[in-house]
């Protein structure tokens, strides 16, 4: 089996409006890049080409500081719409921003929580462009890895373009996937493999992939509107025993699940979603949601005691490559 090279995969994400302080900036031609991490930046990459993920477009930039550069030095193309920062303590991370980095004023990367309530944080590269500022969670947005699953995806390949330099990395499977505007991480777990599907390089193809991070009910609304950029649809909302199910896909996942009748469209089917997820904080036991796409099925667990959500997607029995 072949598997198409995760270079030629059209990336979008959804870029939020940020809403915290603002970075200073500087006019004339000039980008200032704000350190607030706990460590130094050894460099930072243009990393969106794997043949140019090495060239260094500025850096070092130590810990809690600032660094003023030309903003030539970031090119004003799709290969540096993912952004690759590479730390003193062996870190490393990349950032979407669409349609390219080049031409931003400034940019700050600081580390954000889910909510106040929560220990856990993750990356986050707060840019301003064209006058406007937006926020970037560490990892690649959730259409680049169902767009790589579809092709059929390696471990290998998923080294390459999820974070260059993978192998050398002290953390390799922290925040690489940016979902819901928040970053996740890979499981223990991780990845899953068809025992008689290969490349033509014979390495196994990846048949699921699992992912772990904080969740908030506020993650909600960016999380479907990327499930429909994919063009998922929900399949199934469960909470302890009582479940809704949207189709018969659904229907098929849980059979004492009751089936939502007289959805008029994808848009009643979403507004039902929120409904359902909505009445089901009254209940108790594990929140469970269910999305299918024509390649593949994510399911999204929410652990009611730690509010940890796991997320996993599937390549479905019927699923074709390429």
């Amino acid at each position: 089996m072949h598997s198409n090279s995760m270079r030629t995969i059209c990336l979008a994400a959804l870029m939020l409006v940020a809403v915290c302080a603002q970075p200073a900036w500087a006019a004339g031609g000039k980008l200032i890049f704000e350190n607030s991490l706990g460590t130094g930046v050894k460099g930072a990459f243009c990393a969106g080409d794997p043949q140019s993920a090495g060239k260094q477009v500025f850096g070092p930039v130590a810990k809690e500081s600032t660094l003023q550069v030309d903003s030539k030095q970031i090119p004003d193309d799709p290969d540096c719409s993912r952004f690759y920062v590479l730390l003193d303590d062996g870190t490393g991370w990349q950032f979407y921003f669409e349609p390219s980095l080049g031409g931003s004023q400034s940019m700050a990367l600081n580390w954000e929580t889910p909510s106040k309530q929560s220990e856990e944080r993750y990356p986050l590269l707060l840019i301003q462009n064209s006058g406007e500022y937006y926020t970037s969670a560490a990892g690649l947005p959730l259409v680049a890895l169902v767009q790589s699953l579809a092709f059929g995806m390696t471990a290998s390949d998923w080294k390459s373009f999820a974070v260059p330099g993978y192998d050398n990395l002290k953390e390799r499977d922290q925040f690489v996937l940016a979902f819901g505007s928040v970053s996740w991480s890979l499981t223990e777990k991780g990845f899953s493999y068809y025992d008689d599907m290969k490349n033509n390089k014979g390495e196994a193809l990846v048949s699921s992939v699992e992912f772990s991070s904080p969740f908030t009910l506020q993650m909600l609304d960016s999380m479907i509107e990327e499930f429909k950029q994919v063009g998922g649809l929900p399949l199934l909302v469960q909470r302890g025993k009582i479940a809704s199910a949207f189709d018969a896909r659904g229907k098929e996942l849980e059979p004492s699940a009751t089936l939502v009748e007289g959805l008029d469209g994808e848009d009643a089917a979403w507004d039902a979603f929120k409904d359902k997820v909505a009445e089901s904080l009254d209940q108790e036991g594990e929140l469970r949601m269910v999305f299918g796409t024509e390649e593949l099925r994510i399911e999204l667990s929410v652990d009611s005691e730690t509010g940890n959500g796991l997320l996993r997607l599937s390549r479905t029995q019927e699923a074709s490559f390429g």
